[in-house]
């Protein structure tokens, strides 16, 4: 982008009653998020693929192993709910 485009698009916001780094926020909000999700369900494929794994070196059946998975889902969703939504 030029430097007279994004002069014109400052001004703008400005006129509309937008602050300029409003959007910036936005962004760098989205990105925290997009990258938190990815690592969650890259955190929970993994512990789901290694989860025959440690049910067979802790010695329990495969359902009570799930807990594994649920436990850090439960706890996060506990946590969430005082945030309304």
């Amino acid at each position: 982008m030029s430097e007279y485009g994004g002069k014109a698009r400052h001004l703008a916001e400005e006129e509309a009653g937008r602050d300029p780094l409003s959007t910036a926020a936005k962004w760098l909000q989205f990105s925290v998020v997009a990258v938190g999700l990815f690592a969650a369900v890259l955190d929970f494929g993994m512990v789901g693929v290694a989860l025959p794994t440690i049910a067979h070196d802790f010695g329990l059946p495969l359902p009570s192993a799930s807990w594994v998975v649920l436990a850090p889902s439960l706890a996060i969703s506990i946590a969430l709910l005082p945030s309304g939504g």
